[in-house]
């Protein structure tokens, strides 16, 4: 006598509930077949109950197969669990992706802990149906490490996760529960903001993964940044940017990160836009150089140290800047221009006016400032008459580069500049914005190149200012007799 094999009663008894299941198809409807099997296997009564769901009866589709697979997982660890979760009145119906998720979640929590999945599956908003917003916080909650359901309690009641839930929001509860993992209490904090029971938007939500990912390195300044009244009202731009620095220098160079968080008045009262720039400059220079001892060298400044002006923020982001723009050619120059007296000592409009233009070369043609910056006399500190041929320069480097590599490497230029001289730039820079090859040719002239007298500046600027293209007139102006 043949004694059937228990999956062959399963497989029967199943048949009799499910009209296709002797006939599946492939993908959901086949692994749905095995896995009500195997359900059966587990728990007769609950796998036939299962398979008696209009959900399940009228086919299957592929997060219904995911949702049968869950609940197989459910029933293997914890068969109380299984029969609360059965208990929905919205698993009754027509099963929604939301749901499935919900399932999932509660499937994933009672692998690692059933009295926690236990008390999930008994919250009232989850046992009275499950929006989206609260699907988000349930896979949210399932993939970290969390046995405490007063924080989800928390976050199912934000006005934002009741409705449709936006993928910045939907990452703002990923973050919140990362940041609770992390350290116990630091996703709670950000209930003390102003700015996290609002509609979550892009600065908030990048603010949340800048927060997240300077814990991965250092929880006691994450802890100090939600503490401060300038992160717990509302983020501006240049906050933002602080702490998408910060972040960055937490996890490149934390020594340094954590000698700017201890700064007096620095990051502890309020973040200014001058203090922005400050943190965005030292992000540039290890992003660009991957020099931190660079970036250390000018953090150091004792003007930065003692806090930070308007003035010594916009210095300091040029200074930065330049420094970076000269280490992809010179390393050793970009450390002996952040030890030049004149940007040590102190900031002044005036050095930003400097470090800005030859900023703007930079941008145009690195080696080209580096050959200002090596140039003596930018050294020594810049007077108004050389600041004044820097951006002559600029204006140059604007209307054809070429031109300004030229001009930069004349011997006059390189010594440091007379008035005479600068009048000289500025008129090459007035012929370049007209006419390229004019004064291409006219900077070539050997009573140009030999540097400029006030009568030879006088005739250039003329020439400069009238309408003429024949260089001959100006030779002839400053023929001797």
């Amino acid at each position: 006598m043949h004694m059937p094999d228990i999956g062959e009663v399963a497989y029967a008894r199943l048949s009799e509930v499910i009209s296709w299941f002797t006939d599946p198809g492939q993908g959901a409807g086949s692994d749905a077949v095995e896995t009500l099997i195997d359900l059966w296997l587990v728990d007769p009564d609950l796998a036939e109950r299962i398979a008696r769901l209009p959900w399940v009866s009228d086919g299957i589709e592929r997060f219904e197969r995911d949702a049968l697979q869950d609940l197989l997982a459910i029933a293997r660890v914890d068969d109380f669990l299984a029969e609360r979760v059965m208990a929905y009145r919205w698993i009754r119906d027509q099963l929604t992706e939301e749901e499935g998720v919900a399932i999932e979640s509660i499937a994933s929590i009672a692998s690692r802990d059933t009295e926690l999945a236990r008390e999930v599956a008994a919250l009232a908003w989850v046992t009275d149906g499950v929006r989206e917003g609260e699907s988000v916080i349930l896979d949210a909650f399932a993939s970290v490490d969390l046995g405490d359901v007063d924080l989800m309690n928390r976050a199912a009641n934000l006005a934002w996760t009741k409705g449709e839930v936006s993928s910045d929001e939907t990452d703002a509860i990923e973050h919140l529960f990362s940041l609770e993992a992390k350290d116990p209490g630091l996703g709670e904090a950000l209930f003390a903001t102003t700015w996290f029971y609002r509609e979550m938007g892009e600065i908030e939500v990048y603010v949340l993964s800048r927060l997240d990912k300077i814990a991965d390195r250092d929880v006691e300044i994450a802890w100090q940044l939600a503490s401060l009244d300038w992160f717990t009202d509302t983020i501006t731009r240049d906050e933002e940017g602080a702490l998408n620095s910060l972040s960055f220098i937490v996890n490149t160079d934390l020594k340094l990160a954590r000698e700017l968080a201890n700064l007096p008045g620095f990051i502890d009262d309020d973040m200014t836009g001058a203090e922005s720039r400050v943190l965005n400059g030292l992000h540039g220079i290890i992003a660009d150089t991957k020099d931190v001892g660079l970036a250390r060298e000018l953090a150091a400044f004792h003007w930065i140290v003692d806090g930070v002006t308007d003035v010594e923020g916009s210095v300091f982001g040029a200074t930065s800047g330049v420094a970076s723009r000269i280490a992809s050619q010179d390393p050793d120059l970009a450390w002996e221009f952040a030890a030049f007296p004149w940007i040590t000592d102190g900031a002044t409009e005036e050095d930003f006016t400097v470090l800005y233009a030859i900023g703007r070369v930079g941008a145009w043609d690195a080696e080209l400032a580096r050959e200002v910056v090596a140039m003596p006399w930018i050294a020594d500190g810049v007077t108004e008459k050389e600041i004044t041929a820097l951006e002559a320069l600029v204006k140059v480097e604007s209307e054809y580069g070429g031109l300004a590599t030229e001009v930069a490497s004349l011997r006059w230029f390189v010594d440091g500049v007379t008035e005479e001289e600068v009048i000289a730039l500025e008129a090459l820079a007035m012929m370049a914005s007209r006419h390229l090859t004019l004064a291409r040719e006219v900077s070539r002239l050997p009573w140009v190149v030999d540097g400029v007298t006030e009568a030879e500046s006088v005739v250039l600027k003329n020439f400069a200012n009238s309408d003429s293209d024949d260089v001959e007139v100006m030779n002839r102006a400053i023929a001797p007799g």
